[in-house]
């Protein structure tokens, strides 16, 4: 199929979705050129059902997802709520950060601040809302504590080429206190320990 602005139909930049699909799908069927004999479906987030059931969601969290990310905008996104929170509760903390962020965090901020409310009205509901905070507060506090070593360990670096009289220049310098890889940092210590130059401890 060609990507030639000829191909295009005139609704292309403004038509809804389901519009552009069916047009997508009626240019495949029409290919005869590969003699291919194709029925293709396009979905959009209309076809994906609400889902609404508590059981359902915990059963199949990533169903829950998907169709709460088709939903986001729908006006009565509410219903969605107790579904969601049962799905997001059922994942591992790495899955449940990540799914928060591409589900509640989309949310409008209307609609956020009502799925707040939601959550401090059941217990299930607090207990996710606690354990979110701290999952995020202690991944923040290993950071901080990284960064801080990582830091400790570039002015390591800069202190043995400065005992040994080793020129770095400002660029490198700041090269070197920005790097937060704790490999890198120990490999640059030990050639810090015999180089000439500072190009010979950053040499990739």
């Amino acid at each position: 199929m060609s990507g030639s602005s000829r191909s295009r139909p005139r609704w292309w930049s403004s038509s809804p979705i389901r519009a552009v699909a069916a047009w997508y799908g009626r240019q495949i069927e029409q290919d005869t050129a590969s003699g291919a004999q194709l029925r293709p479906r396009f979905g959009t987030p209309s076809d994906v059902p609400a889902i609404v059931d508590e059981e359902v969601a915990a059963a199949w969290p990533a169903r829950m997802l998907l169709s709460a990310m088709c939903h986001l905008t729908d006006a009565d996104v509410d219903v969605m709520f107790p579904a969601l929170l049962a799905a997001l509760v059922t994942l591992e903390p790495d899955a449940k950060i990540f799914y928060h962020n591409v589900t509640v965090a989309r949310l409008t901020e209307a609609a956020r601040a009502r799925w707040e409310e939601f959550l401090m009205t059941t217990a299930v509901g607090k207990r996710y809302y606690d354990d979110m905070l701290n999952e995020v507060d202690a991944r923040a506090e290993a950071r901080g504590e990284a960064r801080g070593e990582a830091r400790g360990e570039a002015r390591s670096v800069l202190l043995v080429l400065e005992s040994r009289g080793v020129s770095v220049p400002a660029a490198l310098r700041e090269r070197i206190l920005a790097t937060v890889d704790a490999g890198q940092l120990d490999l640059w210590l030990r050639h810090a320990a015999t180089a000439t130059t500072v190009e010979d401890v950053v040499q990739d």
